[in-house]
């Protein structure tokens, strides 16, 4: 019931991929002034390791620029290798640490990318 609410806030951005109705991916954002913020992205796991991620995250940045997005932030477990290298693919530089964040004691790696410089919109 709370995810789906999050879904009708108008300041949240969702890219999803859905071949023939089902959904196979998406990632969430959440946008304020000229930043966002990626809540969360998912992929089935039938759909793992086909480059779904990577194109959702490029269709997100897309998106998020388009609309005057400047900087893109999210946070990442440091033993979610999957998506550390996702990340570090789609050019994103880490920018700071949560110490002990997650339940399991893993920090968190507060990332950004920027998607347009500042001046250029």
């Amino acid at each position: 019931m709370e995810f789906a609410s999050l879904l009708h806030l108008p300041a949240n951005h969702l890219c999803a991929w859905r071949p023939k109705g089902e959904i196979q991916g998406f990632v969430l954002c959440r946008q304020a002034l000229d930043e966002a913020e990626i809540l969360t992205i998912c992929v089935a796991p039938s759909a793992r390791g086909k480059g779904l991620g990577r194109k959702l995250i490029e269709r997100a940045h897309h998106d998020l620029a388009k609309n005057g997005i400047a900087r893109l932030f999210l946070e990442v477990s440091t033993a979610n290798m999957p998506a550390r290298r996702l990340y570090d693919q789609a050019g994103y530089s880490e920018i700071g640490r949560r110490k002990a964040y997650y339940r399991d004691g893993n920090d968190a790696l507060v990332l950004e990318k920027t998607l347009i410089e500042r001046g250029q919109d």
